[in-house]
């Protein structure tokens, strides 16, 4: 997640690509936010350069809405 989101290309299951993002909430819980479908209608490509801005953008509307802050990285 070096860049605020994760992308999985048939990581979870061969056929399925995603792009996920996360958040702190006001109280300092952890959220993710996801979206993902069949390879052929999501191919890496795509999700880079549709879906990741939108869902930064996204992430950036509900943590103005509830307060919080985008995730940052954890060495896990």
């Amino acid at each position: 997640m070096r860049d605020g989101h994760a992308i999985a290309i048939g990581e979870w299951r061969e056929g399925l690509n995603a792009v996920a993002a996360g958040f702190v909430g006001p109280s300092g819980q952890r959220y993710s936010v996801n979206c993902g479908g069949a390879s052929h209608q999501c191919p890496p490509e795509w999700l880079h350069e549709h879906v990741v801005p939108a869902l930064h953008e996204c992430i950036a509307k509900i943590t103005r809405e509830i307060g919080g802050a985008p995730a940052r990285r954890i060495n896990v």
